[in-house]
């Protein structure tokens, strides 16, 4: 047998490479997916004992009609524009994006393939992708059943799970993640990188508090949690339990995003004209990591020692971690822009 060429050797390094990022892409989606029954129990175990089978109910339906949705209407407008994905071996099925030319510049606004998966784009690279951004596209759908817990019809939450899957989160996530025009703001118009969406922080939490805080104004309060002279009525929670264990499951799948930190404090050194010390190599892993230890401690304390709030303590915990553990990504993603704003910045300053 004959010893194998350079090119053979290529080629097998980087299916071998294509494989471990759809493996890891793979794992990274089973967790997201994992957190799903972490909102459940926090949802559930922050209601009343009478709408607990209300409440679990919905964060167990909305996978299965929020996929259906996905699956016919929503993945194809999201990715089907997306081209060559260079993390699964060049994959470009997904090619096709709707653009208007404005200025000189095409804008992408939503993909026109990938409806309802045809055979012929099925691969294991489209197939991982479709998955990973179902579960985000979940995680988007559930975050309004906490905000309409115990007072919308679930004949409106199946609507709007339909609506929010197949409309509001693929499109705005296409103009982020799928190649659209927030994401080409760097390209057409020199503004450092566009768009850039470090964890979901813009595309799955902003899009999921927006359509929670509109639906919570259209509905109002729970009733009795208001006195007529605007006095806040306390609603214990019926498991504070149900509600950490959910907080600890919903810890527990964000930790790939550990790597993430490692991955940016390798870079950024390079990026910033560094060079690949090791000293800055440790400064910056040891900023990353910090930033992800301190931000839960930080909004337990700030809600734990505001005792104005009338509710049960205990519950702030919750109401104090996750919040900041999402906020920290913010922070992340601008040092991951923080290259192209130095390059763009002092000519858009004159400087």
């Amino acid at each position: 047998m004959a010893d194998p060429t350079i090119p053979e050797l290529a080629k097998n390094l980087a299916d071998t490479q294509t494989a471990l990022n759809i493996v890891w892409t793979m794992v990274a989606g089973f967790l997201v997916m994992f957190m799903q029954a972490g909102f459940a129990l926090v949802e559930t175990g922050l209601t009343r004992a009478k709408n607990a089978a209300h409440t679990m109910g919905m964060n167990f339906l909305v996978y299965a009609i929020g996929i259906i949705g996905f699956y016919f209407v929503g993945f194809g407008l999201q990715m089907g524009g997306v081209g060559a994905m260079g993390t699964f071996g060049n994959e470009a099925l997904l090619s096709k994006e709707f653009v208007v030319t404005l200025f000189g510049k095409d804008f992408g606004l939503f993909g026109m393939t990938g409806f309802m998966l045809p055979l012929a784009k099925y691969t294991p690279a489209v197939a991982a992708m479709f998955l990973f951004q179902m579960v985000f596209m979940d995680t988007t759908a559930t975050i309004p059943t906490g905000a309409a817990a115990e007072r919308w019809k679930f004949t409106s939450f199946v609507a709007f799970s339909f609506v929010i899957s197949t409309i509001i989160y693929p499109i705005y996530a296409n103009w982020v993640w799928g190649g659209g025009w927030l994401s080409a703001l760097g390209t057409n118009f020199g503004l450092g990188h566009g768009h850039v969406d470090f964890a979901g922080s813009s595309v799955v939490h902003m899009t999921g508090g927006v359509s929670a805080l509109v639906l919570a104004r259209m509905i109002g309060p729970r009733l009795g949690k208001y006195s007529p002279d605007g006095r806040i009525n306390p609603i214990a929670p019926q498991s504070i339990p149900q509600v950490l264990l959910g907080t600890f499951i919903l810890a527990f799948g964000r930790w790939p995003r550990v790597l993430q930190r490692i991955v940016v404090a390798m870079t950024l050194p390079l990026v910033l004209g560094l060079g690949y010390d090791g000293v800055w190599f440790g400064i910056f892993v040891t900023v990353m990591c910090t930033i992800g230890l301190i931000s839960p401690p930080t909004g337990m304390t700030v809600f734990v020692i505001q005792a104005q709030h009338p509710d049960i303590p205990v519950a702030r915990i919750y109401l104090g971690t996750l919040p900041f553990l999402v906020a920290d990504f913010v922070l992340i993603g601008l040092l991951v822009m923080l290259p192209g704003m130095v390059s763009w910045l002092p000519s858009l300053l004159k400087i």
